[in-house]
């Protein structure tokens, strides 16, 4: 967020600096906007969020057993108040048979994790709510799951979105700044919700039953663009 204290130091630092790079599109126009830097020096740099290698080796890994024969929805991310798991947990815990999945599983460590399970357990949801903690490999959760959510009140760019994207799997997300806007403008790539909004949750998970391999590959190719390799193309291009 463009805080007073940030722009007072973007700025006086700004005649100094060579190249700005941007994660996203909507990130590049709102540094453009701000007029802090010149407009010339600011240039798309995408993450380089997919390892191509690292996540075809990996999604083959065994997760835990008693995961095994269980179709499961899956969110990945910090446990902190941006990633909103509370209203994630409350929406499965309503409507499982909606949903249409055994079990919902949360991948990640945060601050919120005592008062995620403190609400799992008051919801009666102790064998269909899982908190895995950190796990050192995540694709091949990813790959297994039935559809990838996310809820976050913001994600830039959304390494989780992208790493499903490129496992083809349905994406379920919240349409925010800045990856799920990106995402949205570059072809309706996954199946969109208001931030927060229960009825529209609820379209999102009805659309999302209608196979769409149009939807699907395109957001594998979106995926792409976020690779090393193509990160590393990029980066060249800018310092040469």
């Amino acid at each position: 967020k463009l805080t007073i204290i940030r722009i007072f130091i973007w700025k006086l630092f700004s005649k100094h600096i060579y190249k700005i790079t941007a994660p996203t599109q909507k990130t590049l126009e709102m540094l453009k906007k701000s007029k802090i830097f010149d407009q010339k020096k600011i240039i798309l740099l995408r993450d380089p969020a997919i390892d191509k290698n690292e996540i075809l080796k990996n999604k083959k890994i065994k997760i835990a057993k008693k995961f095994k024969n269980k179709t499961f929805i899956l969110s990945i991310g910090r446990l902190t108040n941006q990633k909103n798991f509370e209203f994630l947990i409350r929406m499965f815990a309503k409507y499982k048979k909606i949903i249409k999945a055994d079990c919902l599983i949360i991948i990640g460590e945060g601050e919120e994790k005592i008062k995620l399970q403190k609400i799992i357990n008051h919801l009666n949801c102790e064998k269909s709510i899982f908190l895995l903690g950190f796990q050192k490999n995540v694709y091949n959760y990813i790959n297994r799951c039935q559809t990838l959510i996310s809820v976050a009140e913001y994600e830039d760019p959304g390494f989780s979105l992208l790493e499903a994207a490129f496992l083809k799997k349905k994406i379920i997300t919240s349409l925010v700044d800045n990856g799920p806007k990106d995402m949205k403008k570059n072809g309706n790539l996954c199946y969109f919700f208001d931030f927060n909004n229960e009825s529209s949750f609820l379209r999102a998970v009805r659309n999302s039953r209608t196979e769409d391999i149009k939807k699907i590959k395109n957001a594998q190719q979106y995926a792409n663009k976020f690779s090393i390799l193509a990160h590393n193309l990029s980066l060249q291009k800018i310092l040469i």
